[in-house]
């Protein structure tokens, strides 16, 4: 980040390591308040749908209003509904 001259705050890093599904949501909307962030990187697809399933219950609009990016390639998020 530093070479491509971005700002890195690290109180956006909310999961520096693996965290269970209900607490992964709940520092999510944590950030979704607070931070306001434009692009979330998650550490595998399901997190990635779960960041989209928080995103959208607060009116936000995936990939117009946040960028969400996943890894590990399943299934499930090729077919993920754009709203």
């Amino acid at each position: 980040m530093e070479e491509a001259g971005l700002a890195h705050d690290p109180a956006a890093l909310i999961a520096p390591r693996p965290v269970r599904r209900a607490r992964w949501a709940a520092a999510l909307a944590r950030l979704l308040e607070t931070v306001r962030p434009t692009a979330v990187i998650c550490s595998s697809d399901l997190m990635a749908l779960g960041a989209i399933s928080e995103a959208q219950k607060r009116g936000l609009a995936v990939p117009r209003d946040l960028s969400v990016v996943g890894f590990d390639d399943i299934r499930s998020p090729r077919t993920a509904r754009r709203r």
